[in-house]
């Protein structure tokens, strides 16, 4: 595992490894394509519902929301790992990702209840279906 996890001021907890084999088929299949996509000029779309449906998009949504509710530290090690096999599907993922981590740090609203049920119940922000 990388040593970016360092930098966000926890190591992952010690149930990582669980965390992340639930993901590591999943981001073997991406990488499985990631040369034909780049090649085809393909958006990795299906690949990122793929994701959604292992639940990696609602990874930072609390678990009272429908998400897992991880540290960030954890999140970022995920994100490592997934890059590595396709870092175009992460790059897809940065508007999602920083909207998840706006409503986490914003103020309780209305809204941000809104937002943090849409996306654990799946939604997902900046991908297309």
């Amino acid at each position: 595992m990388s040593q970016i996890n360092l930098a966000w001021g926890r190591p992952p907890s010690a149930d990582y490894e669980a965390l992340a084999e639930r993901f590591r088929p999943i981001f073997q299949r991406i990488r499985t394509g990631a040369v034909s996509r780049d090649l085809e000029r393909r958006l990795p779309t299906e690949e990122i519902h793929w994701l959604r449906e292992a639940g990696f998009t609602a990874l930072r949504i609390p678990r009272s929301h429908g998400g897992s509710g991880i540290p960030i530290s954890e999140l970022f090690a995920l994100l490592v790992e997934l890059g590595e096999a396709d870092s175009n599907v992460v790059q897809s993922l940065r508007a999602h990702m920083s909207f998840v981590e706006n409503l986490l740090y914003g103020v309780d609203s209305p809204r941000r209840e809104r937002w943090l049920t849409r996306i654990g119940a799946g939604a997902i922000i900046g991908v297309s279906d």
